[in-house]
């Protein structure tokens, strides 16, 4: 199997920040950003056939011997091309995006600081699989377009109730997009998870409820401890299952109907001097940091009677959901 992959990305963005002529000090932000991605992918897979089955004595010799000259000629051993087979041998695939945002940053008592925002987002995100094997309408059916635009509010409060503490709590919406490989009706080798992959093009974007609390404690310039807890809600998240397609099982994606996941996380950061500690000028102006992290989360998937997905062997059919989550 042969595979290559070219993607260029285009961003940009640009923001402007006023500060409010008031007593109370606010600050407004307008941004815009924009992005353009596009790929294409290819991959042919080949293989040798013999056009009928091979004697044993035959067929358990060594490769080189195996594909000699006489065996191929005597056996009619062919090299075929696989690729129509094993999903499109190639795909387009691009995602533009057009955004913009409004923020207000404010200071309404002492040591309290509020952040409130919201972005528009508008975006195009299209898989065209390539016909290479005149192979006619059956491959373009699993083409993927998605249009789809959104508002993100979010909001941060902060408030310093110490010299060195402060608390902090945010609320946001975000989305999840599924990634091309995700959408694209290729297959792909994992090696970390030794499985074949092939995507889903009826996968949709996922929307978050994301909700944090934080504490921080400062004790030095850079040495602090932060604690936080945070609970996400999801719709339509993004799982991996498994297909079976005559003797082979694959991993691909479907859209579970909902998803919560919580958890808690613990950071340490502490800087050790190393002068006086080590001989030379070199480690006067040098120190040692060392952080740690620490976090727990948990996450369950919610099914109830009446959710459907939409697997990438049903052609577009709507199923169950609790046929492939529980």
């Amino acid at each position: 199997a042969f595979s290559e992959l070219s993607e260029d990305v285009w961003a940009a963005s640009a923001d402007l920040s006023y500060d409010l002529p008031t007593s109370m000090k606010i600050t407004a932000t307008a941004g815009y950003a924009y992005s353009d991605t596009s790929r294409t992918s290819t991959r042919r897979e080949f293989a040798y056939r013999p056009s009928a089955a091979l004697d044993l004595a035959v067929a358990q010799e060594r490769p080189d011997y195996l594909l000699s000259d006489y065996n191929i000629y005597t056996y009619n051993i062919l090299l075929v091309d696989l690729s129509s087979a094993s999903g499109a041998a190639k795909y387009d695939a691009g995602l533009e995006v057009n955004a913009g945002y409004l923020q207000v940053d404010i200071e309404p008592v002492d040591y309290v600081r509020a952040n409130f925002g919201v972005r528009y987002e508008d975006a195009t995100q299209v898989v065209t699989p390539i016909d290479l094997f005149g192979l006619g309408g059956s491959i373009q059916n699993l083409s993927t377009n998605l249009k789809n635009d959104y508002w993100l509010p979010s909001a941060t409060i902060t408030w310093n109730f110490a010299e060195d503490m402060q608390l902090r709590l945010a609320a946001s919406k975000t989305i999840a997009r599924p990634q091309f490989r995700e959408l694209a009706p290729q297959q792909y080798f994992d090696n970390e998870s030794d499985r074949t992959f092939i995507g889903n093009n009826y996968l949709t974007d996922s929307k978050l409820l994301n909700l944090e609390a934080r504490y921080e404690y400062y004790m030095d310039q850079e040495d602090r401890l932060s604690v936080a807890g945070f609970f996400k809600s999801i719709d339509k998240p993004i799982e991996a299952i498994a297909i079976q397609q005559g003797q082979t099982f694959f991993t691909t994606f479907a859209n579970a109907p909902k998803a919560t996941l919580y958890g808690v996380e613990l950071e340490v950061q502490k800087k050790f001097p190393l002068q006086g500690l080590l001989d030379g000028k070199l480690f006067d102006s040098r120190a040692l940091v060392v952080s740690s992290n620490y976090t727990y989360s948990k996450s369950k998937l919610k099914v109830r009677d009446g959710d459907t997905t939409v697997p990438t062997d049903t052609a577009g059919v709507p199923i169950a959901a609790a046929a492939l989550f529980r």
